[in-house]
């Protein structure tokens, strides 16, 4: 009798990846272990979404870790294409259904090492390695005969490739992909006809025609021509659209296999996507229609903007723009064999768009349709899948703020940007960006805070950092102040976040290359105020969190802080408006917490400021009384404000000296008692030749439309609001003997008017090294993106060094001296020509306004 040993089954214990981890991945390539390190939990996680067992998640998770992660190539990726512009040549997705879990789908572009070498330009080879590859390992049905013959139709020759390579073309030739449906692995392949066009100049409609219709290939048996017949006569007849661009099929026999014809729309609204759907009208039968009435939900769902995307010139200008990047309507045919009825499918582009509110809408659109799985676990899927994903702004009043509307209870969010091909065990300096917004509106998803510009800059400067940005609730959800809220801690709620937010840092940053001894945080209006609270928390205790500061346009010097007693009656006029007036037992708050966060989003409260409080616990008194006690944090701080504050803070439509007398007494809500009223008056007159915008002195020019005297307004306002306490912060910093460094921005930004002067907020996009487009100059002002790069230049090296003047020669700016109370100095910063000037100007005007601080801030 003969007895078999059938082997034991491979034990792979609770978690497959790390059965792999240990198994497998010890001697493995760096190449092999980077990629896997950057991929593998995200496909264990995929697999898991799909509902998959642990013996089918072991096994695809092999299949990927064998097979596909090798393919990929070197690591980090190099290779220039349209599929590795984000960083790796491989993308994931999930396709979802009414019932049962979601498919898992992978597709990359298989690279090498020759990959655009002279040996393979074009990046011909690697595919046909994987397809080798993919045969030995006996899938069934199995079959290349489609992938062999267009590989052959559409291949470049020797000369062409070098050809076109010299010309510095870029293009993905061919990719591959995977469904991995239960335990089954169903590979799909594509071809991208472009480069052999622009090599024979053959159209590439006629290429595909001959390709697919030819009658002595494999693939006649797959009888597509009829279906294609129909696309193509509609796409020939319909506008905006681009030739076909790539297709795919099935790797079975060509008589089962499906083949899709992929196009583009450049022209991004419901009227060319219900075109496309229907085929200019070729079908409109209830199915279609019906289809039609999804698609038409999901859009407006998803919050797709209508817009005609501008096709770019080259890789390299789509890579600038991939933050905030919305592409065009990509289209698909599905042809089944011997069908002449084209299935249409549309991908809607959301890149560019909040994450996690394109999530909402899609678990919206699944629960209004009846698919309750994906509706309930698609959200939470998101989040956990991407820890660092964008999930939405913090809840904010609608007008004024642009990003009302894609917001979050679940908001409280860390971005973190690091430099590619930073191995995490570097120690990189932190810069932490804080957004502005008054403490009432903006949020990290706002495309001109994209820190990628900085951190790209650093790299280029040898000197890498790594950006942080996060979210922290402002308005009524983050600075409501009630006497209850104090004794339980729970005051300044925004701020709170603020320090969790750096807390996290400290304790997390170094996973990702960062260094938590070298944490600078840096702000702008709202922004730059709370930098600067946060070196008067606990009377400047050192905790540890942060090393050094930039405060733009904003600090704590100078802006108001409201008491406790102030708040009573907006904390009862916001009660009233949500039906708790009536609560007096346990308080309004007690109420407050029962409404939900869609009542919370609908009640505006316009008009009443919710703005951080003397709390005792953070703060124990004003930032203007602590100053002068020497309670404050003690780090390298640069500060500046723009020319032109005035003009944007101004009061308008006041004609007389006793209309402005007047309009001080209220302005902004500060404690302006008539004898200070007067006393400003005097200092600054009515003297438009000096008064902003200072561009334009000495004319004396007025602007009838914002009345006689708003010139004058513009001079002391500006210098209420943000001046005068920048002045005061730098001396009292320097005083304490620690660096500081001042700018005053002088750069009128393209697309602004005279009268806006340089206002407020308009350096921004100077210092992100984001100047293109609707975001701030055009890119053909030179002479304003060497500025950009000069600013960027200084605050890296300021991050690295604490000092702005290391940028190693490359800098056109003049040496910025700190900021010294006996000779006191700004550096300029002015697109034509930056220079260095005296601190003293409105000396008498801005000594006053810091005499009385202390006692304008309390509001009235």
């Amino acid at each position: 009798m003969t007895v078999e040993q059938v082997p034991e089954p491979e034990p792979i214990g609770t978690n497959p990846i790390d059965t792999i981890n240990q198994k497998s991945l010890p001697g493995c390539s760096e190449d092999v272990t980077g990629w896997w390190s950057d991929l593998g939990q995200l496909f264990a996680r995929l697999l898991q979404l799909g509902e998959h067992t642990l013996e089918e998640q072991y096994r695809h998770l092999r299949f990927l870790f064998e097979t596909v992660i090798p393919a990929l190539g070197p690591h980090p990726c190099t290779y220039p294409s349209a599929m590795t512009l984000l960083g790796a040549p491989l993308d994931t997705s999930l396709k979802f259904y009414r019932d049962g879990p979601p498919l898992v789908r992978v597709a990359l572009e298989p690279l090498s090492y020759q990959s655009g070498t002279p040996t393979d330009p074009f990046n011909q080879l690697p595919s046909s390695e994987l397809v080798t590859t993919l045969v030995r390992l006996n899938l069934p049905g199995f079959d290349t005969a489609i992938y062999d013959h267009f590989a052959e139709q559409f291949a470049l020759s020797p000369a062409d490739a070098t050809r076109l390579h010299d010309q510095g073309q870029l293009g993905t030739q061919r990719a591959l992909g995977f469904e991995l449906r239960g335990g089954d692995i169903l590979p799909k392949g594509y071809v991208f006809p472009r480069l052999s066009h622009m090599a024979t100049g053959t159209p590439i409609r006629d290429m595909i025609m001959r390709a697919v219709g030819d009658e002595e290939s494999p693939v006649k048996s797959s009888n597509w021509m009829p279906g294609l017949a129909v696309v193509d006569e509609y796409v020939s007849d319909a506008g905006g659209f681009s030739p076909f661009t790539f297709l795919a099929w099935d790797f079975v026999c060509p008589a089962k296999s499906r083949l899709k014809v992929y196009g583009t729309n450049l022209n991004v609204n419901l009227t060319t996507a219900k075109e496309v759907w229907m085929m200019g009208g070729r079908f409109n039968d209830p199915e279609t229609r019906t289809g039609w009435e999804l698609l038409e939900r999901l859009w407006y769902l998803l919050g797709i903007k209508s817009h005609e995307v501008r096709a770019p010139d080259n890789i390299e200008s789509v890579e600038t723009k991939a933050s905030h990047y919305q592409g065009p309507i990509l289209w698909n045919y599905e042809i089944q064999p011997g069908s002449a009825r084209p299935i249409a499918k549309l991908y809607l582009c959301v890149h560019g768009l909040n994450d996690l509110g394109v999530a909402r809408g899609l678990a919206k659109f699944f629960a209004s349709i009846g698919w309750a799985h994906p509706a309930r676990s698609y959200v939470e899927a998101l989040a956990a899948m991407y820890p660092d994903v964008d999930i939405g702004n913090c809840p904010q009043d609608s007008p004024p703020n642009i990003f009302a509307n894609d917001t979050s209870e679940d908001c409280l969010s860390i971005n973190v940007i690091r430099p590619a091909s930073i191995p995490p065990y570097n120690r990189l300096p932190v810069l932490v960006w804080i957004y502005g917004g008054g403490f009432d509106g903006g949020g990290t998803s706002d495309p001109r805070y994209n820190l990628s510009g900085i951190v790209n800059l650093s790299q280029k400067m040898s000197k890498p950092i790594i950006g942080v940005s996060f979210n922290y609730r402002i308005n009524k959800l983050g600075f409501m102040q009630d006497p209850s809220l104090p004794a339980e801690g729970s005051s300044n709620a925004g701020f709170h976040d603020q320090r969790l937010a750096l807390m996290w840092i400290q304790e997390n940053i170094a996973a990702f290359g960062g260094d938590p001894m070298r944490v600078t945080i840096w702000g702008e209006s709202a922004g730059a105020q709370s930098v600067g609270l946060h070196l008067f928390v606990h009377d400047g205790r050192d905790e540890g969190l942060f090393h050094a500061g930039i405060m733009e346009s904003g600090g704590p010097v100078g802006v108001p802080m409201q008491s406790l007693s102030w708040y009573a009656g907006y904390v009862e006029s916001l009660a009233t408006a949500m039906g708790c007036a009536s609560d007096v037992n346990g308080g309004f708050i007690q109420c407050l917490r029962t409404v939900s966060t869609e009542r919370w989003q609908n009640t505006k409260t316009t008009g009443l400021i919710w703005n951080p409080m003397v709390d005792g616990d953070l703060w124990s008194d004003n930032p203007s009384v602590l100053a002068e006690q020497g309670k404050f944090g003690k780090i390298p701080i640069i500060m500046g404000t723009n020319s032109d504050e005035g003009c944007t803070f101004a009061a308008q439509g006041l004609d007389t000296d006793e209309q402005l007398l007047q309009s001080l007494l209220s302005y902004r809500r500060y404690n302006i008692r008539p004898p200070m009223a007067q006393r400003l008056m005097k200092l600054y007159p009515n003297d438009p030749a000096h008064n902003p915008p200072y561009s334009l002195n000495p004319n004396p020019a007025i602007f009838p439309d914002r009345g006689l005297q708003w010139r004058r307004a513009a001079a002391m306002e500006g210098d209420m609001v943000m001046v005068a306490g920048r002045r005061r912060t730098c001396e009292q910093m320097a005083k304490a003997k620690q660096p500081v460094y001042s700018y005053r921005f002088d750069t009128f930004a393209y697309g602004s008017t005279i009268e806006n002067g340089v206002g407020h907020f308009q350096n921004v996009a100077y210092n992100f090294q984001n100047i293109s487009g609707n975001l701030g100059p055009l890119p053909q002002y030179a002479s304003h993106k060497v500025l950009s790069e000069n600013i960027g230049r200084s605050y890296i090296s300021f991050v690295h060094d604490h000092n702005p003047n290391t940028s190693s020669g490359n800098s056109t700016l003049p040496y910025w001296p700190k900021y010294d109370i006996r000779n006191p100095k700004n550096i300029v910063l002015n697109e034509s020509r930056s220079w260095i000037e005296s601190d003293t100007y409105r000396k008498e005007g801005m000594a006053f306004l810091n005499e009385v601080a202390s006692d304008i801030q309390v509001l009235s």
